[in-house]
Formats: C-alpha cells, structure tokens, sequence
C-alpha cells in the first residue's frame, strides 16, 4: 500500500494522521505521533520516530534513527543523516554530518524560545552550553573536544548565514 492511500491507522493511543503526500516513503520501524502533517516525497529511513503534532515539508528526507520531538517542524528540503535528535518544538535544522567513530548524528536546530541548538546525540546545547561542555578541562577525550569546539564555531557561523542569529552591524564592528 502506498503512504498516499494510508487515511488513518488506528493505534493503542489517539490515531496516526498521514495527508495524501505524494510519493511519500517510510522504512521499517517507524513510529508516528498523532496528528502528524506529512508534505510530498518525504523519505524517512528505518526506526525513525516522531512526537506528537510533526510537520515535515516536502522533499525532507530523514535518515535512519533519527528521533523527532513534539511540536516540531521541519521546512521544505531539510535533510537530516542517521541519528539525528531533535527535542520538542523546533522549526527548523541543518545537518551536521555523524560523528565517527561513536556514531552520533549532529545539527543545529532553532527553537522559538530557545534559539539556536547544537544537537549531537542526546545533547540539545545552546552555543555557550556546547562550548563549556566540550571545552571543560574535565572532558575526558581533549582531541574530540576540541574538534567539537571547530564544529560549533561552523555551527554558529552558519546560523548567522541561515537568518537564526543577528549579525552584529558594521557600525558595532567598528565600536561606533
């Protein structure tokens, strides 16, 4: 049956709402939380899981483990890799690329109150948290840490790019 024909699937608790997505595409094991609104050819990967009311656009593409909070959205073309976490309420992310060799998958993520997230494996950091936690004398693996502190300064510079963080202006540059 294709994802297109699906209406609802009864579950122990509430029902699964999928739209008439076109060319929708779901891989093994994937769990959906109610009142999920789903756009035109979306992939989602194996055991991908979802929170309760999920807005994935069209052409978003989810790799396999990846785990969605509640009261996410994710826009139009956003692509996560594998093992990508993402907590309740954020409106957008950007893939990181998977931390090797531990396997953990990596974004930044915006969520309204919180502003921008580093995520990588159960962590959602914001930039200064990530910073004191990969950077703490106590972190037991120091190159990791520090290759950690490079990724977030991308990050942060690519936040910028995206519009999430303001940039400060030339006349503050320039301490006018």
């Amino acid at each position: 049956m294709k994802a297109s024909e699906i209406k609802k699937c009864p579950v122990k608790k509430g029902w699964h709402i999928l739209p008439n997505g076109n060319r929708v595409s779901l891989g093994n094991r994937v769990k959906l939380g109610n009142s999920m609104e789903i756009g035109n050819r979306v992939s989602l990967g194996n055991d991908v899981r979802f929170g309760n009311r999920v807005t994935l656009g069209n052409r978003v593409t989810l790799g396999d483990g990846v785990m969605i909070g509640d009261r996410v959205r994710l826009g139009r073309d956003a692509t996560l890799g594998d093992d990508v976490t993402l907590g309740d309420g954020i409106t957008n992310a950007r893939d990181l690329g998977q931390e090797t060799p531990r396997g953990y998958g990596r974004a930044i993520a915006y969520h309204p109150e919180r502003g921008v997230l580093f995520c990588a494996g159960c962590h959602n950091f914001t930039f200064a948290e990530a910073r004191e936690h990969w950077g703490s004398d106590e972190y037991p693996d120091r190159q990791r840490g520090d290759e950690y502190l490079l990724l977030i300064d991308y990050a942060e510079k690519l936040a910028k790019h995206l519009g999430w963080i303001e940039t400060e202006n030339e006349e503050d540059k320039n301490g006018e």
